[in-house]
């Protein structure tokens, strides 16, 4: 699947909490939004 790449600004925090979980998960930055994007447009339709 292409991917694009886009920037976004998020407050520190919020980044601290993404950071902790996915190290938790094993997973980076990327692989955590990708998850969380896809999940929140799941429950959304």
């Amino acid at each position: 699947m292409p991917t694009q790449t886009f920037n976004i600004a998020l407050p520190q925090e919020l980044v601290k909490e993404v950071d902790k979980r996915a190290k938790i998960e094993y997973k980076n930055r990327s692989e955590l939004i990708r998850e969380a994007l896809r999940v929140y447009l799941l429950k959304r339709n």
